[in-house]
């Protein structure tokens, strides 16, 4: 007859392949490496998310230091002020203008009352 691969070892050997680096039990031990391998999934998909949300904050975080300093308003004002002059602009392209090309960003001062 002829020999069956096990799809359990093919399994466990997929396992163990993924989890290499891991220290002590979690790279020799099936139990312990599947529930470190289940783990690290969660983590990749939770901060794959999250990521979005970090940016989003620091492009925010950096509107609002240089709307105070250049226009003398905060964030929220500025924002209600662009959208009132039908300005539409992402954050992260006018974060990026306030760093890279300030006298860009700081021609939005005519729109602003």
């Amino acid at each position: 007859m002829t020999r069956v691969k096990s799809p359990r070892k093919r399994k466990r050997r997929s396992i163990f392949r993924l989890n290499v680096g891991y220290r002590k039990p979690a790279n020799n031990s099936f139990k312990i490496a599947n529930q470190r391998f289940l783990k690290a999934q969660v983590h990749t998909f939770r901060d794959r998310h999250k990521k979005k949300q970090v940016f989003r904050h620091l492009w925010i975080t950096r509107l609002n230091a240089f709307s105070r300093k250049l226009f003398e308003i905060n964030y929220s004002n500025l924002i209600f002020q662009l959208k009132k002059a039908k300005i539409l602009t992402n954050r992260k392209i006018m974060a990026q203008l306030a760093i890279y090309d300030f006298f860009v960003f700081e021609s939005f001062s005519k729109f602003i009352d």
